[in-house]
C-alpha cells in the first residue's frame, strides 16, 4: 500500500520543495534597474574593483572610491615590503632585539601572524621574507638559485617565535 511517506513520494516532495525554493532565488524585476556605480583604482601592484548599488550609488561613488583608496594607501604605508618607509620595511631593517614603534593596525597583524604561526606549528611563518627575497620573489627580484651556504645563513634569521608583540 502506497502512503504519503513512501520513498517515491518523499523524493517527489523534496524535488517540488527544492524547485519552489529555487524559484525564489531569481532577481526581482525592479532590482535590475537599480543605479549601479563601478569603482576601481590601483593598489599594491594590482587593481581593486568595487560596485555600489542602490539609490545613492552614483552620488556616493566619488566618496567611496576616495575612502577605498585612502584605506589601501594606509595598508601600503604600513605593510609594504617594497617601500623602505613602510612600518614593515622599517621593522625588517631593524637589528634583532631592537624595538620598533608601529601603528595599532600593524601590531594587530603581527599578533595575528604569531597566532597563525603557532596554530600551524610554524608551517606559516611571517619571518620567511629573507628566503623569499633570496629566491627572487621579493623586492630584490634576484632571479637566481641561492647557494646552500646563503640559505643556511638565512635559516638563522627565520623563526616566528623570535617576534615579540
Amino acid at each position: 500500500m502506497d502512503t504519503l511517506l513512501s520513498p517515491r513520494r518523499r523524493t517527489l516532495l523534496k524535488a517540488l520543495g527544492a524547485t519552489a525554493l529555487l524559484a525564489g532565488c531569481g532577481e526581482a524585476p525592479g532590482l535590475a534597474r537599480r543605479p549601479l556605480a563601478a569603482l576601481q583604482g590601483p593598489a599594491m601592484g594590482t587593481v581593486w574593483n568595487a560596485k555600489l548599488a542602490g539609490p545613492l550609488a552614483e552620488s556616493l561613488a566619488g566618496k567611496a572610491a576616495t575612502a577605498v583608496a585612502a584605506t589601501l594607501d594606509g595598508v601600503v604605508a604600513r605593510m609594504s615590503t617594497y617601500l623602505d618607509s613602510s612600518e614593515l620595511a622599517r621593522f625588517n631593517a631593524a637589528a634583532a632585539g631592537v624595538p620598533v614603534a608601529v601603528s595599532r593596525e600593524t601590531l594587530e597583524v603581527f599578533a595575528l601572524a604569531r597566532e597563525v604561526s603557532e596554530a600551524t606549528g610554524g608551517a606559516f611563518d611571517a619571518t620567511v621574507a629573507p628566503a623569499v627575497d633570496a629566491w627572487g620573489f621579493g623586492p630584490s627580484k634576484a632571479k637566481r638559485v641561492p647557494p646552500a651556504a646563503e640559505l643556511a645563513g638565512l635559516a638563522s634569521r627565520i623563526d616566528w617565535r623570535a617576534i615579540a608583540v
